[in-house]
């Protein structure tokens, strides 16, 4: 009977816009104090039953550099003894100083990473290449993908790589896999790439326009993000060193691909974007907004008053769904001004109303700071976030080493429109290299959450209480998402709505009280308390 205790406060009060604050409840004082294992947290993936997978930068020892790792925490913050061993799952891969630069959770547990090793691939030696792997949903190998759970650079680029390197991956709901990062051959030259592999690691010859399964986008120089879109549309950004050209040596780019993995014509020029505000522009996040608007958060290298060298400086772009730079801030970009000399984003959300949670780190000569926060639908900073009137708060969890100072966040994830998961590494302990940092944190947005919000989205849900199948009738013809809610917040499914009447899986979810959400593309929104039996 708890489900009938919790639910009437999330159903009927307004939560008012709260303190960024880290959540007492996770974890130890709301973050990690994992001292089994160091490395840094590089991406981060949350199951559908609220576990945690981070994929780890980890180099500990000179036996243990050849291996890729995973680990996996509770939904409490406490790491998960039943995955791997003690919440670690290693894979041996060949070469040294592996590391896995990213995780996605299939809908059956399985766990798929990408990332490089220095290993040989056929004639060439030296230099990194690229390791797709999976582990089951226990954190042990998965035999039956690729050979002996691994592909490796030779059955998806061939024998003349020079070097190869996976930054990116994502399922998809038919559990295919795309995969995105950087090749250099002997032939042509550096090409950003994303490839689709089946479920069993094979290629997709039916993707991209030359009938291997890979798309090559071009000579530049990373994918710093990756988004997969509902119907297998891909957008993505990365640096663009351009040569000869010493007013702008360094330009973001975004390129959308359709679902078959060419160029979107509509978008930009032949499917790209490039983005020049500073000589030096470095877009690292993306994220797009209901209305199809793309937000990217990184920074841009300037000489500020003061300086007399060039620092980091963090920045928002925005763009139309056609790639046009936005009018909803002034010039396409704004600049955000720390009290840090140095800033930098490294993640990004847009929550609904359009506000942008962003997270990364605060640089100084002797430390470097994580920070989160809160920006309104223009990128301008939003004084409620911290409740002290800052826009954001930021952390210093590590000591100044002669390795590494301080803090850093690199991903970031909302598991509820309450909370925000946060990861990447510190160095607690002087004299040590990083470990794994996992936070969590308080970021109740403003919503009002009544059973009918005055001009909110029309829509009927039947049968309530459900057994199975539920039908949404969505008489409003407006297209948006409809989200999922558990009694504790947590966020259990988020898909697109579409116009009419569509029917909803639930045999999944056990008996009890759950929360629908429904926001159009026009901004409506919409609740419902509905009940399994």
């Amino acid at each position: 009977m708890k489900h009938a205790l919790l639910f009437p406060a999330l159903l009927f009060l307004t939560l008012p816009a709260a303190a960024q604050l880290l959540d007492s409840t996770f974890a130890l004082n709301g973050y990690t104090q994992t001292t089994s294992f160091t490395g840094t947290a590089t991406d981060m993936s949350v199951a559908s039953d609220g576990k945690i997978i981070l994929s780890l930068d980890k180099r500990v020892g000179e036996n243990q550099t050849c291996w890729s790792y995973v680990c996996r925490y509770e939904p409490d913050g406490t790491l998960d003894s039943a995955f791997g061993i003690n919440g670690l799952a290693k894979v041996w891969s060949a070469g040294d100083d592996v590391v896995v630069n990213s995780v996605s959770v299939q809908p059956d547990g399985k766990i798929v990473f990408t990332g490089h090793g220095d290993y040989c691939n056929q004639i060439v030696c030296g230099m990194n290449n690229i390791v797709v792997g999976r582990f089951t949903a226990q954190g042990v190998i998965d035999s039956s993908f690729g050979t002996n759970g691994q592909v490796l650079c030779g059955p998806l680029f061939g024998a003349y790589i020079m070097e190869s390197l996976g930054q990116h991956v994502a399922v998809l709901p038919n559990g295919q896999i795309l995969v995105s990062g950087r090749i250099y051959d002997q032939v042509g030259g550096v090409d950003v790439f994303v490839a689709r592999l089946n479920s069993d690691g094979s290629l997709d010859p039916s993707y991209g326009a030359d009938g291997d399964g890979i798309s090559r986008l071009g000579n530049y120089a990373s994918v710093e993000d990756m988004h997969v879109g509902n119907s297998g549309e891909v957008h993505l950004t990365g640096i663009a060193y351009i040569q000869n050209d010493t007013n702008n040596l360094s330009d973001s780019y975004v390129f959308r691909l359709t679902p078959g993995g060419v160029f979107d014509n509509s978008f930009g020029s032949q499917g790209k974007v490039f983005l020049n505000a500073a000589k030096f522009d470095f877009m690292h996040a993306l994220a797009l907004r209901q209305d199809g608007k793309i937000v990217l958060g990184g920074c841009i290298r300037r000489v500020p008053a003061n300086f007399s060298a060039p620092i980091d400086t963090a920045a928002i772009f925005m763009l139309e769904p056609n790639g046009a730079l936005s009018s909803v801030i002034p010039q396409g970009f704004r600049l955000l001004h720390m009290p840090k000399p140095a800033s930098r984003i490294y993640d990004l959300e847009v929550a609904s109303g359009n506000a942008i949670f962003i997270t990364g780190t605060l640089d100084s000569a002797y430390r470097t700071d994580a920070f989160v926060g809160r920006l309104n639908s223009d990128a301008s900073f939003d004084p409620s976030f911290s409740g002290t009137g800052e826009s954001f708060v930021y952390y210093h969890l590590g000591v100044f080493t002669t390795y590494q100072a301080g803090t850093m966040l690199y991903d970031m994830q909302r598991i509820s429109p309450a909370q925000i998961l946060v990861s990447g590494g510190r160095n607690h302990i002087p004299s040590t290299k990083q470990s794994v940092l996992l936070m969590r944190l308080n970021a109740t947005e403003s919503i009002t959450t009544s059973i009918a919000a005055p001009g909110g989205a029309s829509f009927e849900i039947y049968p309530n209480p459900f057994n199975e199948i539920v039908r949404l009738e969505n008489s409003a013809q407006e297209t948006g998402t409809y989200a999922l809610y558990n009694a504790g917040g947590q966020l259990l499914r988020k898909e697109r709505l579409s116009a009419g009447t569509m029917q909803l899986d639930l045999r999944e979810f056990a008996d009890g009280l759950y929360l629908l959400v429904v926001e159009t593309e026009s901004g409506k929104r919409s609740f419902r308390m509905i009940k399994g039996n």
